[in-house]
């Protein structure tokens, strides 16, 4: 090959990319050229015949293959440092342990080997300078022929490696845990057995075990569409019922009929959310489909399937939410339009209810965002809620008995604010207030937190407010012991200058004074 970079600054990686790149043209052309050529030498005598050389070819294929698989095989090449391991989520750690970050991804300079046993640190990979006695060295997923498999029932078999499992979305995780991935599509084949039954202590998913007698037995490929629980059942389970289907006699067989034949009814109805058990006083018992679950309930079970959940719809957002993690608002049990409530605890349930409500909020004019709310329950512990609500107040933080602490990126999602129009000219002064702000204020405009964008933003409002009424005259911000406010007032009175903490200013727009429509304004100050 010819010098073709010189003195360029390329990043090696890139200069290998390149090199790969124009190789491979190179091969390609002399395939033509040798095509031209027997092409011209069949009809002549004697024909004239060129040759490759095939093993440097498939050296540069080969190479360039390895390359486009590095980033699929990160174990192969250890870290720069002594007892310093990458885990699969980017961490860093220094403690070998990379439990909960997706497993070990890289080995330490002074232990360059990760093994394919699963024998260390909670059971992931060990990393040892000699893999003799851990089943040799891991191998690398072949990137040129990836598994396929029918994503109808992935779970018919197990994924290439122990320890490895495969979720819904098409993450790999080493650690069993797929609740934030849709669930468990694939086992690994140390436990390639996917069981019908959902275990709490399986992390509320489907159970991989060599083994699921006595767990449903294995999940089966029909009728998967549903997600189903034993001994459970929805607190909703007789709220705006969308049919009945009554189990006809005291057998399994009758009651699987009925949780079946209310399966296949909520398939097809647009509204329906699922299918709960619900049995009355007399112990005659139903499956109901309903068009939302509430709160899920605590039974003794019947059959697998107690409470059966159909498959998520595709949501549908034209906007996009600004989320807010770790705090709520003030207001979250004022004005609220819809109350939208996890079936469980877990981040991928409270995730699908925030997204249920961005939806609604988004076709609801009066919607101002969704705030996560906490309600106590029986036995002293909190239920987690989003409501839908016309008003936010202003972001705060979680209180202690609440038992929140960040639950997910969404506890406050705010729909986009429309443009304020304002009609009016105001005249603008910073680190002023009117000391008159807080005598019988015609309205009050509360920002959603101390950052400068939001107060501008009630600022705004006030004056959008005051551009259309003829009694106010001013807007002006005021302190009170729960934070800043900007009052819309009929009369400012002096102009005060703001003092302590607040005596530099908040925003252009402290204090703004409504100009008559000669542009007059009244300039008032006391110093």
């Amino acid at each position: 090959m010819p010098r073709i970079f010189g003195s360029c600054s390329l990043p090696p990686r890139c200069k290998h990319a390149l090199w790969h790149l124009l190789s491979l043209v190179f091969v390609h052309s002399v395939r033509q050229e040798i095509g031209n050529l027997e092409a011209i030498g069949a009809g002549s005598t004697p024909a004239v015949r060129w040759h490759t050389d095939s093993a440097l070819e498939g050296a540069l294929l080969e190479d360039s293959t390895n390359t486009a698989a590095q980033d699929n095989c990160p174990w192969s090449k250890p870290m720069d440092q002594d007892d310093v391991l990458q885990c699969v989520n980017g961490d860093v750690v220094d403690d070998y342990n990379c439990t909960g970050r997706g497993g070990r991804a890289k080995c330490p300079r002074n232990q360059p080997l990760m093994c394919a046993d699963l024998l260390c640190t909670n059971g992931d990979h060990c990393c040892e300078e000699d893999c003799s006695e851990h089943n040799g060295p891991r191998t690398c997923p072949d990137t040129r022929q990836p598994t396929s498999f029918d994503h109808s029932c992935a779970w018919s078999k197990p994924t290439d490696e122990n320890g490895k499992t495969l979720c819904v979305s098409g993450h790999i995780v080493y650690d069993y845990n797929c609740s934030n991935y849709g669930g468990r599509a694939q086992c690994a084949p140390n436990s390639p057995v996917m069981c019908a039954n959902i275990e709490e202590h399986c992390g509320e998913d489907h159970c991989c075990e060599s083994d699921c007698s006595e767990l449903g037995g294995p999940r089966p490929c029909q009728n998967t569409q549903f997600k189903r629980y034993l001994g459970n059942y929805c607190n909703h389970n007789t709220r705006a019922v969308l049919k009945h289907f009554n189990v006809l006699s005291p057998s399994d067989s009758a009651a699987e009929k009925a949780r079946d034949d209310c399966e296949a009814f909520c398939l097809e109805s647009a509204p329906c959310w699922g299918c709960s058990i619900h049995c009355n006083a007399h112990e005659a018992c139903s499956w109901n489909a309903i068009p939302d679950c509430g709160e899920r309930k605590f039974r003794s079970g019947t059959i697998h399937g107690d409470l059966t959940i159909k498959p998520r719809r595709a949501l549908v957002r034209q906007i996009t939410f600004k989320r807010y993690k770790g705090k709520r608002c003030s207001d979250n049990y004022k004005g609220i339009l819809q109350e939208f409530v996890p079936i469980s605890s877990w981040p991928s349930d409270a995730e699908w209810e925030r997204d249920r409500c961005e939806e609604f909020c988004e076709k609801t004019k009066a919607c101002w965002g969704c705030s996560v709310k906490s309600k106590r329950v029986s036995g002293g512990t909190h239920r987690h809620q989003w409501n839908a609500i016309s008003d936010c107040g202003r972001l705060v933080d979680f209180e202690p008995k609440e038992q929140l602490a960040g639950l997910i990126d969404g506890d406050v999602a705010m729909k986009p604010t429309p443009p304020v129009v304002i009609s009016a000219y105001f005249e603008q002064y910073e680190a002023y207030y009117c000391d008159d702000v807080n005598h019988e204020p015609l309205k009050t405009f509360v920002p959603l937190s101390s950052e400068s964008i939001d107060l501008n933003y009630a600022s705004d409002l006030c004056e959008a407010f005051c551009s259309k009424s003829a009694e106010c005259t001013a807007c002006s911000v005021t302190k009170r012991s729960s934070g800043l406010y900007w009052n819309a007032v009929k009369d400012c009175g002096h102009l005060k200058r703001l003092s302590g903490d607040l005596s530099g200013g908040l925003i252009v727009g402290d204090v703004s004074k409504k100009k008559d429509a000669e542009g007059d304004v009244s300039k008032k100050k006391d110093e």
